[in-house]
């Protein structure tokens, strides 16, 4: 009876890590790549373009009425990636 339960809690555990990969990795012809991973790779790559950009024209713009979007667009991207503050107890 042992024996059945250890191979029933196998079996079930396969069909968990089956249905793991089947939602979460992506396939293509000549890789297979974690979903999470892909997800947060582009967006962190897509945050840095933006930071550089904003970065790059707030040096190079001198006048300060120009500089508005580029500081608010900085500003919301680095709010994004911060987490809410909160009390731990």
């Amino acid at each position: 009876m042992g024996d059945e339960v250890a191979m029933n809690i196998e079996r079930q555990d396969s069909e968990k890590t089956k249905q793991y990969k089947l939602n979460n990795e992506w396939k293509s012809c000549c890789l297979k790549m974690d979903k999470n991973a892909v997800k947060f790779f582009t967006q962190l790559a897509i945050s840095m373009c933006i930071i550089g950009l904003c970065i790059a024209q707030l040096v190079r713009l001198k006048d300060c009425g120009s500089q508005h979007a580029y500081i608010g667009l900085l500003t919301l991207v680095i709010g994004i990636w911060l987490p809410s503050p909160s009390m731990t107890k």
